[in-house]
């Protein structure tokens, strides 16, 4: 569980990996998508925002991080999503953490 206060100014960020026949795919010019649902609801079409990558290239393989804005959220619990748009598939995976925004900055 990842816990911050309302308001804050990060963007949340999730590291994202995906294997194509036992290799491991260069995401950074695919495009990317995220997610934040409060927990308990369903996820929908709709709920997804653009997102951009940060690439840590420094290592094999490669870190890629999918990097979204949480500015707009309100206090609660958060389930989080990625969606990659690697033509043909279009990917979608729940991060394995919980969002919480508790009480702070209105």
């Amino acid at each position: 569980m990842t816990t911050w206060v309302h308001g804050t100014q990060e963007r949340y960020r999730a590291k994202v990996s995906f294997e194509r026949a036992g290799r491991y795919v260069d995401l950074s010019s695919d495009p990317v998508e995220m997610a934040f649902v409060a927990v308990g609801d369903v996820l929908s079409d709709g709920d997804f925002a653009d997102a951009e990558w940060e690439v840590n290239d420094q290592i094999d393989p490669p870190d890629y991080i999918a990097v979204g804005d949480i500015t707009s959220l309100a206090e609660g619990d958060w389930d989080i999503y990625v969606r990659v748009t690697d033509d043909p598939e279009i990917p979608i995976k729940l991060v394995d953490d919980v969002l919480t925004l508790t009480p702070g900055l209105p």
